[in-house]
């Protein structure tokens, strides 16, 4: 019988009984589909896939933010990549022991069997295999009674991803995508080729050991391709002063690209924009006083 509507539902009236917790002694609202009318199922149901996968793209970027640290700083960048990969692919697909709790050797992470079993299952069914995904656990952020930890479906669809990126970071690709002159973005942002767009930033940026070839393939990606600023800003290291970095960016802007009339602030968003303790108000006065 239909008593609910999407509204009920997305302002957290209500609650789909397949996935909650009882919050303070309080008992939520629980709803069944049945609940609902067909055209309010189509919207719920769309509703908790976007839901789903901005919560996976959240916990993406937060894993892929790590990793970036531990491998700026990693003595073994290419064993820590092999181990990442081996540590997640174990996690997917390794026999699971009786004990309750099971204790990830290179992570150090404690998962209980239950949540190792159902990360399994949603690898096997819905990313192996193909099967349809259920959003049935996903419910209003407005919900009062949203469960603490993350979702064990969306740990593993981001897990998943991480990996792909991991992967794709191995020496081996990075030699066919980078060192054979083979970037990896697509310049939607002006008119010069890819290839001499890294090669600028590269010599730049990578080879004074300011960014690692990782961190400057995916700022031409989020700068030059998807003009997407990241929710996690780029950050330089080891930088003797700030004038040292503007001036690849001057350089790039005024040699590179030609000081095209009227588009030096954009140009110089590409490092205020981009890099944690810039700004572009300030990056382009200074392009203005060319101090470099």
């Amino acid at each position: 019988m239909v008593k609910y509507t999407y509204k009920n539902w997305w302002e957290g009236e209500v609650v789909l009984k397949y996935d909650y917790i009882i919050s303070n002694g309080m008992q939520p609202v629980l709803a069944e589909w049945d609940n609902f009318s067909n055209e309010d199922i189509s919207l719920i149901k769309s509703k908790q896939k976007e839901i789903f996968n901005e919560r996976v793209a959240i916990l993406l970027e937060k894993y892929k933010a790590t990793f970036n640290k531990e491998l700026s700083s990693s003595l073994e960048p290419d064993e820590h990549i092999r181990m990442t990969i081996s540590q997640i692919d174990d996690i997917f697909k390794g026999v699971l022991p009786p004990s309750e709790f099971i204790y990830t050797e290179y992570w150090k992470v404690l998962f209980s069997h239950k949540e190792l079993r159902e990360i399994q299952e949603y690898y096997n069914s819905s990313i192996i295999r193909g099967g349809e995904v259920d959003y049935n656990f996903i419910n209003s952020p407005s919900m009062k009674f949203q469960k603490l930890d993350e979702n064990n479906q969306v740990y593993a669809h981001a897990l998943y991803l991480f990996r792909k990126w991991v992967e794709a970071l191995k020496p081996e690709n990075a030699m066919t995508r980078t060192e054979q002159g083979a970037p990896t973005f697509t310049n939607n942002f002006d008119k010069i080729k890819p290839t001499e767009i890294y090669r600028h930033f590269k010599a730049g940026l990578v080879d004074k050991g300011y960014l690692i070839e990782m961190e400057l393939n995916e700022y031409l990606k989020a700068a030059f391709e998807l003009k997407t600023i990241p929710e996690n800003l780029f950050e330089f290291k080891d930088v003797p002063n700030k004038a040292t970095i503007e001036a690849v960016f001057y350089t790039y802007y005024k040699n590179v690209a030609g000081k095209i009339h009227g588009k030096q602030i954009q140009y110089a968003a590409l490092l205020g924009d981009y890099f944690v303790g810039y700004k572009t108000a300030t990056v382009s006065s200074n392009f203005s006083k060319s101090v470099y």
